[in-house]
């Protein structure tokens, strides 16, 4: 188990439906410092959609803010960016973006300035050169080329250099760790997992994003934000 570390993890945005990373980075903090790095996003905002709008707002409120404390022993930030993934000058000026800000809130936080890095997330691939550390984990969670608004050229590009530079790979399926296997040796199938509960004992929980209590079936609007993942 790792302990008494510092860990950069570049994931999505901290408040998105929790996932594995969360999971993951919620289980490091009590015994390490982690700081959890929003990642960009891969393709250029529509402006007419509400929901890019949303999040443009949401991200201009904390572009420059310091890193805010979300757990003990975790902090997020945000770093500003140019929203221009495929623009190659805009992609160089975001890793600079990134890596300013990361070594700034090290030093801000008293933090290891050459930190464990774990990416989620390959298009963080120009923040990568030049950035200390002390290992980089790459975990390969999804076929990012796959995803339809997303420039699959590029993000076959993102995930070679990424797989290349890591010190270890970890895939949650098979078919991944097999394409994976093409640019790194050490490549381990690690699949998902997820903590089991009882019905009575999840009846009583309360979930640590929303802080409302957990469903206990599908049709329960009034419980936290995972209702809808909840079968009957």
């Amino acid at each position: 188990m790792i302990r008494e570390q510092t860990i950069v993890c570049f994931a999505n945005d901290w408040h998105a439906d929790p996932t594995s990373k969360h999971q993951l980075m919620r289980r490091f903090a009590p015994d390490n410092q982690v700081l959890w790095v929003e990642s960009p996003g891969m393709r250029a905002p529509r402006f007419s959609q509400g929901k890019d709008l949303r999040r443009i707002v949401t991200k201009l409120r904390t572009l420059g803010r310091p890193a805010e404390q979300q757990l003990p022993n975790l902090h997020v930030c945000s770093p500003a960016t140019v929203p221009f993934p495929q623009n190659p000058l805009a992609r160089q000026v975001n890793g600079w973006l990134y890596r300013h800000t990361i070594r700034r809130e090290l030093r801000r936080l008293s933090l290891d300035e050459r930190p464990i890095v774990w990416a989620f997330v390959p298009h963080i691939a120009p923040a990568i050169p030049g950035l200390p550390r002390r290992l980089l984990v790459y975990s390969c969670v999804d076929r990012w080329s796959a995803f339809a608004d997303y420039d699959a050229g590029l993000m076959d590009k993102f995930e070679s250099d990424v797989c290349r530079a890591a010190d270890v790979v970890l895939a949650s399926a098979q078919d991944l760790a097999d394409h994976c296997r093409q640019y790194n040796a050490e490549v381990h199938y690690v699949p998902h997992g997820v903590p089991t509960i009882s019905r009575r004992r999840l009846r009583r929980a309360h979930c640590p994003t929303c802080s409302r209590r957990f469903p206990s079936r599908a049709s329960d609007s009034s419980a936290c934000c995972t209702s809808g993942w909840i079968s009957s």
